[in-house]
């Protein structure tokens, strides 16, 4: 009897290795297809993900699932334009997406945060800390000095904070946030807004239902682009560099290499604030696959949901 009992103490109290992550990095891939990918890999997967998608290849107007595009969508100007109304299978507001995009999707199961309750304020304030540490960020910005580039990382960008629904600088919103829960496992993604275009962001009604920090802001008022928050920076640094005579002249500052160091940024805070047992890459056409294997099992019988549609 006291073997079989030390024997099972020692059983059920052994730590279970953390989960590895799978990471999948891509650029401009068609957003629905993005979307298809994700809900695969939430539905038709155990593992966990992080999936980052560097601009999004043709411009469209995505919407959550239960938004109404004759509310929220000025379709005749988006039909003009040939610009495509997409419903997405998660909650949340109406985004425009294009090449000027960064998009994130995190998928979560059991094994690295237990504790979080999985509702969606909840999996948003785990998943802003673990994409940007719950406080400052640190871009690294490429600045232009006496024709030699170097690396300025001494600027501090204001915090990405959570605020109600959404990532913003201030009160300017830079990301939006939906998700997908079931059972221990979530899903969260993010559409960050590197920069937009006037003419594409003018495709969005003003929405009855709105942030409270929102207020009666045009959308213009409302967001701010990452592009332009390096911009700043730059111009801080240079204002510095000028101001301590750093000399003369000339060339203004550039921001070439900020976009990607921002995606370097959350990868590697991921990898590091997650608490993965290790980090496994795969390729986008490979994690397609787990797609096409997904809506095989139809042929089964079994229920596929693929909730993501043109409208």
């Amino acid at each position: 009897m006291t073997t079989t009992l030390n024997t099972t103490l020692n059983t059920s109290t052994r730590l279970r290795s953390p989960p590895v992550l799978r990471l999948i990095r891509t650029a401009r891939l068609d957003i629905l297809t993005q979307l298809h990918l994700e809900e695969a890999l939430f539905r038709h997967t155990s593992h966990d993900w992080l999936l980052v998608n560097d601009g999004v290849a043709t411009p469209a107007v995505v919407l959550g699932i239960s938004g109404k595009a004759a509310a929220l969508v000025h379709e005749e100007r988006a039909r003009a334009m040939g610009v495509p109304l997409i419903r997405r299978f998660t909650g949340g507001g109406t985004v425009v997406v294009d090449e000027n995009s960064v998009m994130t999707s995190v998928i979560v199961g059991p094994g690295v945060c237990d504790d979080v309750k999985r509702f969606p304020k909840d999996v948003m304030r785990w998943t802003h800390g673990l994409l940007f540490g719950g406080g400052d960020v640190d871009v690294e910005v490429d600045v232009e000095v006496d024709e030699k580039r170097r690396r300025a990382s001494t600027v501090r960008r204001r915090a990405i904070s959570l605020l109600e629904n959404d990532f913003t600088i201030g009160t300017r919103k830079v990301g939006g946030n939906a998700q997908a829960i079931s059972g221990k496992r979530f899903l969260q993604h993010t559409s960050f807004l590197w920069d937009y275009r006037e003419a594409l962001m003018g495709l969005l009604k003003e929405p009855v239902k709105r942030p409270a920090y929102r207020g009666d802001r045009s959308h213009g008022g409302f967001v701010a682009s990452l592009r332009e928050e390096v911009e700043k920076e730059v111009e801080e640094v240079e204002e510095v560099r000028r101001g301590g005579g750093g000399g003369g002249g000339g060339g203004g500052g550039g921001t070439s290499g900020a976009r990607e160091a921002f995606v370097d940024e959350m990868v590697s805070g991921c990898v590091v604030r997650g608490g993965w047992g290790g980090v496994v890459e795969v390729g986008v056409d490979e994690a397609l696959g787990i797609v096409d294997d997904y809506r095989a099992q139809r042929a089964t019988g079994r229920q596929i949901l693929l909730g993501s549609v043109y409208l």
